[in-house]
């Protein structure tokens, strides 16, 4: 009983023994009932219940279905994932007039998952500067202390017994940073949070542009496949004309042979086209959190305006300086002035640190009359602390700090030319595309042209039904061609609009 009373009484330590004879029923009492209330409050669990989130996919495989927990998500920031900016409603207005397509990158903002961690990184990175920078102001408490120590040896009591109530607010170890250390520590920090910004912005406009690529892709699929049914139509209208010709011994069985060949690969072919459109299809539902997506009713790849952008002459014109305002640029240049802060603080642990402990309160030999008249009590402790010997950890800390900025160094440098080489990429690609679609059109139209004769032949009783469908066939397989030059040069658009987003018009 003796031991465990040493245990739970205050500042006793093991040459300190209690004498029990001296401790009332009372005294006992109250070291019970608080040790209890200790347990009981260490016990309490401040955790938050755990909740397994809504799963946000469709009820069911068929993903033209949208499941309840298509629209169910844990974090939502309509006031921002969801607000559109001018600038990129403009573009989507003008890059596809006759499609709602603002409500759609829209709708993707809100519910892409990608997008979300960037921004919860960039609260993460807010948070963190703001811990950093409250090391540099001083942290005040209240604290409240009672101390009571006794010693059977009435010497020893004399000298060393306590009997003392001590309630105060102050603050302890407060560094001064006469040296910068915090001060450069707090820079790094919002750096760093800078540096989430831009990557958030660079996600958005990923994002953004690959949401309309895959949008592309979904009314080219559809094109093309709508294109592929009308030749596997027209296909096996020629194998019911060969197969009737083979019959009559017009033709020979080889002949027939390859017909029914010919039929199998652009039923083949349009088998492709169908699975092409679904996984377009799932692709932007995925991009857009499984909500549901129409594009049935999109229309089609030529409704898409490409040409709505600046010229290529315009971009071409631009000094290459405009892109260090991109938001890519900018996240490599924030992350490089954090690693010049860290160096500052790598630095400073080479000189000496001043600490202050300081507080201002009142102190009593009894509870009862703490609050009394002469009670007040103050302390002022300052503490310099000069590193003489750590073992090379600060000179080896500062040489990982400069290896990093060096680091950052060539990251920012890599970023530049990366972007260089996509706006030049994009710029170079574009005058031979625009040039490719001019020529195909042309193409395209007299081959319509064509058509156009060969069904006033047929009318006219001149040729047969298989010249007729040959056109046809030949109609839609160079229209086939002209679809992949448009939707290349869609996709040389949305190059273009990433490689200078956030670039003013005229800089």
């Amino acid at each position: 009983m003796k031991r465990m009373l040493s245990s739970w009484w205050p500042h006793a330590g093991t040459q300190a023994n209690l004498d029990l004879t001296t401790m009332t029923a009372e005294r006992i009492g109250k070291v019970l009932t608080i040790v209890l209330a200790i347990s009981v409050v260490a016990g309490c669990a401040l955790d938050p219940e755990y909740r397994r989130p809504v799963l946000p996919i469709p009820s069911r495989w068929d993903s033209s279905i949208s499941g309840a927990g298509a629209e169910s998500h844990s974090y939502e920031r309509e006031d921002k994932l969801n607000a559109l900016m001018p600038e990129e409603r403009k573009f989507l207005t003008g890059f596809g007039p006759n499609n709602d397509l603002p409500t759609l990158v829209g709708n993707v903002l809100l519910h892409n998952r990608d997008l979300q961690i960037a921004a919860l990184r960039v609260d993460e990175a807010r948070a963190l500067y703001r811990v950093q920078k409250a090391e540099g102001v001083p942290s005040l408490a209240i604290g409240v202390q009672q101390t009571r120590e006794r010693f059977n040896d009435s010497n020893i009591d004399a000298r060393y017994g306590q009997n003392l109530s001590v309630a105060g607010v102050g603050f302890s170890g407060y560094d001064l940073d006469f040296f910068g250390r915090l001060r450069s520590l707090s820079e790094s920090s919002k750096h760093e949070y800078l540096a989430t910004e831009y990557a958030q912005q660079a996600g958005r406009v990923a994002l953004i542009v690959e949401t309309l690529r895959v949008y592309a892709d979904c009314l080219a699929a559809s094109d093309i496949q709508e294109a592929l049914r009308e030749i596997l139509g027209a296909e096996q209208a020629q194998l019911e004309i060969s197969t009737r010709q083979q019959m009559l011994g017009v033709i020979s069985e080889e002949d027939l042979r390859s017909q029914e060949n010919a039929s199998e690969q652009a039923r083949q072919r349009w088998l492709r086209a169908r699975l092409d459109y679904a996984q377009a299809t799932h692709a932007l539902r995925l991009i857009a959190g499984f909500v549901p997506v129409d594009t049935k009713s999109a229309g089609s790849l030529a409704d898409l305006a490409p040409d709505s952008i600046q010229s290529d002459s315009s971009y071409a014109n631009r000094s290459s300086a405009v892109l260090t305002q991109r938001p890519d640029i900018l996240q490599a240049e924030e992350k490089l002035r954090a690693a010049n802060a860290d160096i500052g603080a790598a630095r400073a642990a080479f000189f000496p640190s001043i600490q202050l402990t300081s507080s201002v309160g009142i102190a009593s030999t009894s509870l009862h009359g703490l609050f009394s008249s002469g009670t007040g009590t103050w302390l002022f402790s300052p503490q310099v602390s000069l590193p003489i010997f750590s073992g090379g950890a600060n000179r080896a800390n500062l040489d990982v700090a400069q290896i990093r900025k060096n680091i950052a160094i060539v990251e920012y440098e890599k970023a530049v030319q990366s972007a260089f080489r996509e706006v030049a990429d994009a710029l170079a690609a574009r005058e031979q595309l625009i040039d490719q679609v001019a020529a195909n059109d042309k193409i395209l139209k007299r081959e319509e042209n064509k058509l156009v004769l060969a069904a006033a032949h047929f009318d006219a009783g001149w040729t047969d039904k298989t010249s007729l469908l040959a056109a046809q066939i030949q109609f839609k397989e160079m229209y086939l061609f002209h679809l992949q030059n448009q939707r290349a040069l869609v996709i040389n658009s949305l190059d273009l609009y990433r490689a200078f987003y956030g670039v003013p018009a005229k800089s």
